[in-house]
């Protein structure tokens, strides 16, 4: 699977998306749930629907929809839960499908310190990756439902390990890059998500 641009046009968008009130009432709501359980990560359930989540599939990478819409959430997401990280840049969004015994060992995307900014160095030839910065948010949206695979699940290091209801199609998980996480293997079917890893200065 890679990126395509869509030529399906919809005249009305704002019909395949929540409204701005639901989204904001599922999010507020659901923070209020996962906050007392762990500071570690984020969770909104069923933010897009499958005309959404397949279009996503079907769009560049670099396409401007796609990138306002990663922002968009990534933003609202970045204030309510009371990160308010300084973003300044991302990575190119990563389209990934996970196949039988295909999985993510235990990992971190990044520090958010100085050692692990971008530099001339590690930058290679790549644009998007912006010197200076590091890796600071990571967002991660499922675009196959959970019934379409077995395994599979996202678990997260602290404050214990936990397999986060993290199984719906069209939701998103954000979390700081430097949480340890992991994907475990898939036993059966196909796991399609896309992450995004946004930039910004050094913590400190």
């Amino acid at each position: 699977m890679k990126f395509k641009e869509s030529t399906h046009k919809c005249p009305d968008s704002s019909a395949h998306l929540s409204s701005e009130e639901l989204i904001e009432n599922n999010i507020k709501t659901q923070f209020n749930l996962l906050k007392r359980e762990s500071y570690t990560h984020y969770i909104v359930d069923r933010v897009f629907d499958d005309y959404t989540c397949d279009k996503i599939i079907n769009s560049e990478s670099d396409s401007p929809w796609l990138i306002d819409l990663l922002y968009k959430h990534m933003n609202e997401l970045n204030d309510i839960a009371g990160w308010k990280y300084n973003i300044t840049g991302h990575e190119e969004p990563q389209l990934q499908k996970y196949k039988v015994n295909n999985s993510y060992p235990w990992h971190r995307d990044g520090y958010g310190d100085h050692r692990s900014i971008w530099n001339d160095e590690s930058i290679a030839n790549d644009r998007l990756y912006k010197i200076g910065t590091t890796r600071k948010l990571t967002m991660t949206i499922l675009l196959n439902d959970g019934k379409d695979f077995e395994g599979g699940n996202y678990e997260v290091f602290l404050p214990r390990n936990q397999k986060i209801p993290f199984r719906n199609k069209g939701s998103i998980v954000l979390m700081p890059a430097f949480i340890t996480h992991t994907v475990q293997p898939v036993t059966s079917g196909e796991r399609y998500s896309l992450t995004t890893f946004f930039l910004g200065p050094p913590f400190v």
